[in-house]
């Protein structure tokens, strides 16, 4: 009888302990799930304000390479420029962030601004600021036409050229004199840069 009740019990501890590993693998698979997804809405979403930048001569999200941000990092210039304290950055059209991210971890007594208007980077990426614990990146929703840069001592570009073209006036005329401006891959047209950061593969162009 003792044998007999022992076994029950035994049985009962096997039939509760596979219940709640298959409980634990359903909250897995629902997590995996969770996480499937929002994967599959931020690449919709990527890909959307991509497309759409190409579509209406916009300008596409395309983030800067790692070897962009070492040529960056190579750069004498930039590093004595920033050097200085209370400096103020700002990223035109931040795409996803990563420049100022870097030069927000490599020179944190700065303020850093993203400046951008859809929708993508001002939810997607504040988020990721506030997760890395980048507290002084500002996001601004605006569009680029319209921001000030009359006390902004640093100005970052990675833009596609014909939106250079259109951004070149408002750049120059409006900065701050003795102001640096960065330009990823694509250059102005009718400013000569004081310096070009290169290697065999991508270009950096410094301009004041």
């Amino acid at each position: 009888m003792h044998a007999k009740f022992t076994n029950q019990n035994a049985h009962y501890i096997l039939v509760i302990k596979k219940e709640r590993m298959e409980f634990l693998w359903d909250i897995l698979l629902i997590l995996l799930l969770c996480v499937l997804i929002a994967l599959f809405l931020f690449l919709c979403l990527y890909f959307f304000y991509f497309f759409r930048g190409i579509l209406q001569n916009d300008a596409p999200y395309v983030g800067s390479f790692p070897n962009q941000i070492t040529l960056l990092d190579s750069s004498k210039t930039i590093e004595n420029f920033l050097q200085k304290w209370n400096k103020k950055i700002i990223d035109l059209w931040c795409g996803d962030g990563k420049v100022l991210r870097f030069f927000a971890k490599k020179f944190p007594q700065h303020t850093y601004f993203w400046c951008d208007f859809h929708l993508f980077a001002l939810l997607v990426w504040r988020m990721t600021d506030r997760a890395l614990g980048y507290k002084n990146i500002t996001l601004i929703h605006k569009d680029i036409q319209k921001i000030k840069l009359e006390d902004v001592d640093v100005v970052y570009i990675y833009l596609f050229s014909d939106y250079m073209a259109r951004l070149e006036d408002r750049v120059f005329t409006t900065k701050k004199q003795d102001a640096i401006v960065i330009c990823n891959t694509f250059s102005f047209k009718n400013h000569e840069p004081f310096e070009i950061i290169s290697d065999w593969k991508d270009k950096i162009y410094l301009y004041k």
